[in-house]
């Protein structure tokens, strides 16, 4: 997000009569794993009174590592959503929304009921159904709780940091081969790249052909997306247990590959 655009965008719905409340920046696409200047848009929210909420799904584990200045501002969000299930290592629905005031969820959830007025007041206060949309739910906090108990934050911080560092290898890696090429630079532990060709129509082909051919074979999960109109391959390094090693292996592979199919 460009913060003069936002200005921009805020002023011209405030001339027609529009009331604009909310703000949302992201700390981590994934697509790319771009950061949007968060501190730039903090500024104007605080200048123009509006709702400042951060979306950090797949980024937000960002402020873990030792390349947490990247997401300078998020501290200043009024909301941020965060998943546990992405570079936190959980299992699915493992999800956090974070509030600086806990009232706002109370003031937007809250919603009693006769059929609750003898359990009102018995557990904590305010009760955890009061502060979402859901009035019963799993346990989905214990597992986060018990891995940041057993691993606890220095190995946390370790284990996010070594994946940044192994996509910033691969996409030297990349650089480095005569046949495939960086689309974006990787940015929290994403990078994408293209195999390289005359056309983008060749560029597509080959690349899904790359993708099925290391997917079907059980050599790595690297699958396609789209950037502005453009296939591309993503590779996402979050997982805890790869090592530098394993990627110069992949790409040797990965060229092995490409020779086989003829690119």
């Amino acid at each position: 997000m460009v913060p003069a655009a936002l200005s921009e965008a805020i002023a011209t719905d405030r001339a027609s009569g529009k009331i604009p409340v909310a703000v949302v920046g992201t700390c981590g696409t994934t697509n790319t794993g771009s950061v949007d200047p968060l501190d730039a848009l903090a500024d104007i929210c605080e200048a123009e009174n509006l709702w400042f909420h951060v979306d950090g799904a797949y980024g937000g584990s960002v402020v873990l590592s030792d390349r947490a200045e990247v997401a300078r501002g998020i501290e200043r969000a009024d909301s941020i959503v965060w998943d546990g299930h992405k570079w936190l290592y959980q299992i699915y629905g493992c999800a956090l929304v974070l509030v600086k005031d806990v009232r706002t969820l109370l003031a937007a959830y809250s919603a009693g009921g006769e059929y609750l007025q003898d359990v009102a007041g018995l557990g904590q206060d305010p009760e955890w159904w009061d502060m979402g949309p859901e009035l019963t739910r799993p346990a989905r906090g214990p597992p986060l709780w018990l891995t940041l108990q057993v691993a606890g934050t220095k190995a946390m911080r370790e284990m996010v940091s070594k994946s940044i560092r192994i996509a910033e290898r691969f996409e030297q890696l990349v650089r480095e081969s005569s046949f495939l090429e960086v689309v974006t630079p990787a940015s929290l532990a994403i990078v994408t790249f293209s195999v390289k060709a005359d056309n983008p129509e060749e560029a597509a082909r080959r690349n899904l052909a790359l993708s099925e051919y290391l997917r079907v074979n059980n050599i790595a999960g690297i699958f396609s997306t789209e950037l502005e109109g453009r296939n591309v391959l993503l590779l996402c390094t979050i997982s805890p247990d790869e090592y530098v090693e394993d990627f110069n292996v992949l790409m040797r592979q990965v060229e092995d590959t490409a020779k086989t199919l003829g690119f």
